[in-house]
């Protein structure tokens, strides 16, 4: 029974760890296209799939940075183009 407990434990966090590096693929895949906010969805999986993960908690931090920097730029770039327009 215990062999078996360990083979199952083991098992699990192989799974675990197979689906994480999946999600993380996943994730860079989305940041690469700019799309931010699936990014973040995958990452808010991959947290919740392994809760401890440091990995996990700064794939959502980075999304959420990436996401912000991104609409800043391009708030920036409107603006830009809105003063050249109206000269």
């Amino acid at each position: 029974n215990v062999l078996e407990d360990i083979k199952r434990e083991t098992e699990t966090k192989i799974r675990i760890e197979q689906e994480f590096a999946e999600l993380v693929d996943q994730y860079n895949e989305l940041l690469k296209e700019k799309r931010f906010a699936e990014a973040e969805l995958v990452a808010k999986k991959a947290k919740d799939l392994n809760p401890g993960s440091a990995e996990a908690e700064i794939m959502v931090q980075k999304a959420k940075m990436s996401r912000q920097i991104y609409f800043n730029q391009d708030v920036r770039d409107r603006k830009a183009d809105s003063f050249t327009r109206q000269l």
